[in-house]
């Protein structure tokens, strides 16, 4: 594959849509790209060595003061971002 140029994104749905069009390979969750993949969309790649993992996970260790509503904006973050991995928003 030859590549020209670089394409940085940090959005997960912007690179399941740019993989889809053929700008390059994307690395994401399964849960994302299964239904692109079973429409023939999208191909898995090294499949044999793919990590196993059956979620998405944030690990967060709040110091024992953080509480209330950081702990809601913390929450809300989270979900926020398990809705867009998921293409629910």
């Amino acid at each position: 594959m030859a590549v020209g140029g670089s394409f940085v994104v940090n959005d997960p749905n912007l690179i399941l849509q740019a993989a889809i069009d053929g700008v390059g390979i994307a690395h994401l969750p399964g849960m994302m790209v299964a239904a692109a993949i079973s429409e023939g969309k999208l191909v898995r790649l090294l499949g044999g060595w793919a990590l196993r993992m059956s979620g998405v996970f944030l690990y967060f260790e709040p110091p024992a003061s953080v509480f209330g509503s950081v702990g809601r904006t913390i929450q809300e973050r989270y979900a926020s971002i398990s809705d867009r991995l998921c293409g629910q928003n």
